[in-house]
Formats: C-alpha cells, structure tokens, sequence
C-alpha cells in the first residue's frame, strides 16, 4: 500500500514578508477569506495553502493548485481527475498537510498540548472515551491524543461538525462511525503538540518532513 506524505511547518517571525508576499499569488476568493484573520492565525493558513500546493506537486500535478481545488458533497478538498487526497490542519504556530493516493477518506489534525480542565469537556466526549481518560495518570496527553484521533476520523469521513463529537469514540486506534472503520495513527512530531492522522483502510508509513520558506 502507499504511504502518506506529511509535510509539516512550524511558524517563525523571519517569514512574515514571505508569506504575505505568497498571499497576493491566491485566488482571490482565497485571498478574500484570509484577510479575514489576524496574527499567527492568518499566517498559518497562508502556509497551509503553500504547504499543499508543495505536497500535491510532488505527486507530479501540473495544473494550478489552488484554482483547481474543489469540495465533494462531504466539503472535502479535491482535484478533479486525480486519485491525490489531502487534508491539512493548523494549531497555534503549527501547519500540517498530508496527502495520498492510496485512500478514499484522509483526515489530518493537530492541536497544541496546553493545560485542560477535563469535566469542562466531558459534553464533547463519548462515555467511552471519559471512562477511559478517568483510568489515564496522564489525562491532559490522553486527551489530546483522542481529541485529534477524532477531528482526524471526522474529517476523513467528511461528516466534520455535522456529527456529534460525544458521538464518536476515538479512545482507541481504530475509530467507528456508522459501522464504517478509519484507522488512525497518533505521530509525535514536537512535544508540544498531538498529531493524528486517520484513514479509511489500514495506514502504512507516514513519511514525515518539516517545511521551511522560503
């Protein structure tokens, strides 16, 4: 089976000119909904563009990357007439984008590791998963790793915020959601950050690489 690709960036304080240079290159509509977003937030979505625009070209697409993405019925991100699937995520001065051809569903996320006040969140969880976390001596890392096991599987099912998040178990490898199987990998890339990416058939190796601009 393929592998997945996973290019990842990490925001640094050099790369402001880049990046709002790059900007001015999007389409416009894309242009348009970054503008909308300040400070790292809007930084980071601007490397997520040129980070898939990265990723897709090495799978030898030729055509303009950001013209031609579209959304299937699941609002997924795709390019008409190739097998490539990507999914990307950002969190806090991190950016991450897989690709592959191998996979039908592909879901990616990743969230900085900060201090959580658990019995806030219990509303969010599945009772399986607060069962579970109640077991854990280190709750707040089990969390995380849940926590984007689960956007990871919604994403790669397409069903995102349209499905209950208490509905979804995430509290092991391989995620149900309506009788349908994604399995997941949780990936360590910097220790202040939980990673996970989410499949629709059993993963194989994710080949990691960090992005620097320009």
């Amino acid at each position: 089976m393929k592998p997945i690709y996973l290019l990842y960036y990490v925001l640094q304080a050099k790369d402001d000119a880049y990046l709002e240079q790059a900007l001015t290159g999007f389409p416009e509509q894309m242009r348009k909904e970054i503008n909308r977003y300040s400070g790292a937030d809007r930084h980071l979505r601007i490397a997520t563009k040129i980070v898939t625009q990265r990723i897709v070209t090495d799978f030898a697409y030729t055509g303009s990357v950001l013209s031609d993405i579209q959304r299937d019925r699941y609002n997924r991100p795709f390019l008409p007439n190739t097998d490539i699937r990507f999914t990307s995520a950002h969190s806090h001065y991190m950016a991450v984008v897989a690709a592959s051809t191998a996979y039908q569903g592909l879901g990616v996320d990743v969230e900085f590791r900060k201090a959580i006040d658990l019995p806030l969140l219990e509303d969010c969880l599945h009772p399986g998963e607060i069962t579970f976390l109640r077991e854990q001596e280190h709750a707040t890392n089990a969390f995380y790793e849940i926590w984007t096991r689960k956007e990871a599987v919604l994403k790669a099912s397409g069903l995102g915020i349209s499905k209950e998040l208490n509905q979804v178990d995430a509290h092991k490898e391989i995620v149900f959601i309506e009788e349908q199987a994604f399995f997941t990998q949780n990936l360590l890339l910097k220790t202040d950050y939980a990673l996970s990416v989410a499949a629709t058939d059993a993963l194989t190796t994710v080949q990691i690489k960090e992005v620097t601009f320009p």
